[in-house]
């Protein structure tokens, strides 16, 4: 059995971005402004391209629920988006990228354990590392992606959720609600060399499963046949 408790671990999170939204109003900056708009930009699912083709740079990973408690007034006004992402084929990136120790782009925390025995593989990976650890003490690249859009209740505080997958599509919708072109180049990409299906085995598929159990019914997943 996973040892996961999202009863333990949601109070956890919430103490964190308590903490990390004691930035001040300075964080709804020009380009917030300049856009009217929001960005919740979840790891490892295109955010560091679209921020960049949007804002100019990267935004960092504050939550939805950061924004709102530093300002609920602008957070009301300026339209809100995000992307989410397959969390089989997320995990795969978060992995590779946790492993080789970020990107160009950004970088994770550092955690002596990506080069440790438990890295070596995809299946001690999820066997050693992501079903036995407290999520609210791993790198952002690893949180679950429900936890960047919802507040205390599970209420979604975003106006738009766009797909990875359909980036394209999904940002026309943006585009429309925010009156600009965005053309985001592919940035802060991964690389690896199989499609994420062939990373697993049953036995991992259904771990990852039961860990981002939540992602996959709120956003309507399944594994790639």
């Amino acid at each position: 059995m996973i040892r996961r408790s999202y009863d333990r671990l949601v109070p956890e999170l919430w103490r964190q971005r308590i903490h990390l939204a004691r930035g001040g109003t300075d964080v709804f900056r020009s380009c917030f402004r300049d856009t009217g708009s929001i960005q919740i930009h979840v790891p490892k699912a295109a955010g560091t391209s679209v921020s960049h083709a949007l804002y100019g740079g990267n935004i960092g990973h504050r939550t939805a629920l950061d924004y709102q408690r530093i300002s609920a007034r602008h957070f009301r006004r300026y339209f809100r988006f995000w992307f989410v992402r397959n969390p089989w084929d997320r995990v795969v990136s978060a992995y590779e990228f946790a492993r080789a120790g970020g990107t160009e782009w950004v970088e994770p925390a550092p955690d002596p354990v990506y080069a440790s025995a438990s890295f070596a593989t995809f299946e001690s990976f999820v066997a050693e590392y992501l079903t036995v650890t407290a999520l609210d003490t791993a790198d952002v690249v690893f949180w679950p992606q429900w936890t960047f859009l919802c507040d205390e209740d599970g209420m979604l505080l975003v106006d738009h959720v766009g797909r990875m997958e359909r980036l394209a599509d999904n940002l026309t919708v943006v585009e429309s609600a925010l009156g600009r072109a965005i053309r985001p180049e592919h940035l802060n990409r991964t690389a690896r060399a199989v499609d994420y299906p062939s990373y697993y085995t049953p036995e991992t598929r259904r771990m990852v499963a039961e860990v981002y159990a939540r992602d996959i019914e709120m956003f309507d997943y399944e594994f790639a046949s």
